[in-house]
């Protein structure tokens, strides 16, 4: 077998596994689901739906709060 015949057959070999592997069409819906999977919650805390932990703001004015509502007493 010389180089040609054999360019030939694995040529021919990546056309039969090419053509016996399932091609799908992906939908922009699932594209999206797949991302959101990949990037897990990150997504969501980005946006702030949620978050794991208050805000140094928000800590500072509970502080401020409890500071004026013991001192009432």
């Amino acid at each position: 077998m010389n180089r040609g015949t054999v360019i030939l057959i694995a040529f021919l070999a990546l056309l039969f596994a090419a053509s016996c592997s399932p091609l799908q069409r992906i939908s922009v819906e699932e594209q999206r689901r797949g991302l959101l999977m990949l990037e897990g919650e990150n997504i969501y805390r980005n946006k702030g739906f949620y978050k794991d932990r208050r805000s140094h703001k928000q800590h500072i004015k509970k502080l401020k709060a409890n500071k004026r509502r013991y001192a009432r007493r």
